[in-house]
């Protein structure tokens, strides 16, 4: 049985965290992987922002998007807010 038990911590100045009332019966081998939150990135994940960003900088690069100027932006913007 595959059990994932996530749990985000700050870390404090003594550089430790109490581990409790896990979901494990006494005598079972448990493991624990400590990852920093900033390091998180898989290979899918990352691959996936690649293709992300090829795709934003297509459409930017689109005629029509050039045609776009802040004021377009903010009256659309405007325009939502009123409907709201």
């Amino acid at each position: 049985m595959k059990m994932i038990l996530e749990q985000e911590i700050m870390m404090d100045k003594t550089k430790s965290f109490p581990l409790s009332n896990l979901p494990v019966t006494e005598g079972e081998i448990i493991k624990v992987i400590i990852l920093h939150k900033n390091q998180i990135i898989t290979q899918s994940t990352q691959e996936k922002l690649n293709k992300w960003q090829a795709l934003f900088k297509l459409t930017q690069a689109l005629h029509d998007s050039q045609k776009i100027t802040a004021e377009d932006i903010q009256a659309e913007i405007d325009a939502y807010r009123r409907e709201l």
